[in-house]
């Protein structure tokens, strides 16, 4: 096997509390770091707002800006009921004035601030969603956030798919799955298991003529998201540039 040439950018065991120095929260989770034999790993486990009891969903953003061609390693396990999603290639747009994705608030991490935000724009991906057969790749926010607003939620889903998979989570809450996301230019892939989910290249625009989108092709950042009353649990975090 040939040797991984590609250059160390940051690793994430969870092996203790220094981790959070590492990562932002929006919205409200229990971040617990727990043990898997010798694997060390971290629980979010999404709860409401006391607030806002609507209000249910949350988002852990690494404080590391990476750069735009990259590979990110995960291990991830989802309790039954979950829709974990992952972000990543998140960037504020160039019109936006701002210069990182934490210059402006999102307390309460809910969609709108994401996906119906003309300042920022990012790659989603499902990840082990129990609630459907099929996962997607997304381009949201950035030059489709109106289309949010405008469209129903069904046709905005469909506007943004870059491309969709089979959900590898099968009913299997005990298991881990060991993910690799790459980024290579416009090329998008994801391998689950050691197989390849997708493997596209965006051209930005799928689903409907009327909301296109540029590639995104600038440093940014990574993160989880989840929902109530789901629970993710995350391990050895690696991410590599060329």
């Amino acid at each position: 096997m040939a040797a991984d040439k590609r250059t160390p950018l940051f690793e994430e065991d969870f092996a203790d509390d220094a981790f959070r120095d590492r990562w932002v929260l929006e919205g409200f989770a229990d971040l617990m770091l727990g043990r898997d034999g010798d694997m060390p790993f971290l629980r979010m486990a999404t709860t409401r707002n006391p607030e806002n009891p609507k209000n249910k969903q949350s988002v852990l953003w690494c404080r590391q800006r990476f750069p735009h061609d990259l590979r990110v390693q995960f291990r991830a396990q989802g309790a039954t009921a979950n829709r974990a999603i992952f972000y990543f290639n998140a960037v504020p747009m160039p019109d936006s004035g701002h210069e990182t994705i934490f210059d402006w608030g999102r307390p309460d991490a809910e969609m709108t601030r994401y996906a119906g935000d003309s300042r920022i724009a990012m790659y989603t991906v499902g990840m082990l969603r129990d609630d459907e057969d099929k996962c997607n790749l997304r381009y949201i926010g950035g030059t489709i956030s109106e289309a949010y607003a405008k469209l129903k939620f069904e046709p905005y889903q469909q506007a943004s798919i870059i491309e969709s998979y089979a959900s590898a989570f099968e009913g299997k809450p005990d298991t881990w799955f060991d993910f690799e996301v790459r980024v290579e230019g416009r090329r998008i892939a994801m391998d689950v298991n050691g197989q390849t989910m997708f493997d596209v290249e965006d051209r930005g625009r799928a689903g409907s003529d009327d909301w296109t989108w540029d590639p995104l092709s600038e440093p940014g950042w990574l993160a989880f998201r989840n929902f109530v009353p789901n629970e993710v649990c995350i391990a050895q975090l690696r991410v590599s540039g060329r």
